[in-house]
C-alpha cells in the first residue's frame, strides 16, 4: 500500500499526524487493518473517494496506538471515549489530532485557486479589509481557521461569515467567535507545507 505517515507534533498535550496516500483500487486495500465493525461501515460507502478517506483515516488512527474506536456524535463529530480527536481530509491527505487534555479543532486545506471564488461565502467586510486577499496562502489560511474553529465548537448553525472573525494571523494568531450574546476569542496555530496548510485550534481562551 502506497502511503506515508508523518509525525507533525508530539508532546504531552498534543499529537498531530498526517498521512498521504496514492490513488489505488478498492480491491487492493487490506481490509484486515479494519475491525469487523469498520469493515461493515467501509462497505456501506458508495463513492471510492469516501472509502479511501475512511480507510486511511483508520490506518492513521492506529499509528497513535491509543487503542480506542472512533465514534461519532449526533452532529457527526468524531470522538473517542477517553480524550479528544479531530480529523480532516484534503485531496489524498488525512490529518488527525489527539489530546488527552483539551478539545481541539483541526483542519488541512490544499492550495486551490477556487478559494477566490468562494471567499464571499466565509469572509466579512471587516476581514476583507484586514487581510491580503490577493495571496492564496492568506486566503486559504482564513478558510482553514474557520473550519478548525467550527470543528472545535461543534455548534449547529454557527456562521463562518457572521459568527467567526479572524482577528490576527502571524506571530500571534487569534480568532473571535460570537456564541449567542457572548463573544469569545481563541488562539490557533498554523503550519504551512508546500502544497497545503494545517490549522489547529484549542479551547484555550485568548486573554488581553
Amino acid at each position: 500500500m502506497n502511503f506515508e505517515i508523518d509525525d507533525i507534533i508530539e508532546n504531552d498535550e498534543l499529537s498531530v499526524k498526517v498521512l498521504t496516500y496514492k490513488d489505488c483500487a478498492i480491491d487492493s486495500i487490506d481490509l484486515t487493518r479494519l475491525s469487523a465493525g469498520e469493515r461493515e461501515r467501509f462497505k456501506g460507502f458508495g463513492a471510492k473517494k469516501r472509502k479511501l478517506e475512511y480507510y486511511f483515516t483508520r490506518v492513521l488512527w492506529r499509528a497513535f496506538t491509543v487503542h480506542q474506536p472512533i465514534k461519532y456524535t449526533k452532529t457527526g463529530k468524531p470522538c473517542i471515549e477517553n480524550g479528544f480527536i479531530s480529523i480532516s481530509h484534503s485531496s489524498k491527505t488525512v490529518a488527525i489530532s489527539y489530546s488527552v487534555l483539551h478539545p481541539i479543532g483541526l483542519d488541512i486545506e490544499h492550495f486551490n485557486p477556487k478559494i477566490w471564488r468562494i471567499q464571499d461565502k466565509f469572509l466579512s467586510l471587516i476581514e476583507k479589509n484586514r487581510f491580503d486577499l490577493n495571496n492564496e496562502q492568506s486566503l486559504t489560511t482564513l478558510w482553514s481557521i474557520k473550519e478548525a474553529v467550527y470543528k472545535l465548537l461543534d455548534i449547529e448553525g454557527l456562521s463562518f461569515k457572521r459568527d467567526i472573525e479572524v482577528l490576527e494571523v502571524g506571530v500571534i494568531n487569534r480568532v473571535s467567535v460570537q456564541i449567542g450574546a457572548t463573544s469569545k476569542a481563541f488562539t490557533f496555530s498554523r503550519i504551512v507545507f508546500d502544497s497545503f496548510i494545517l490549522i489547529y485550534c484549542t479551547n484555550t481562551f485568548w486573554k488581553q
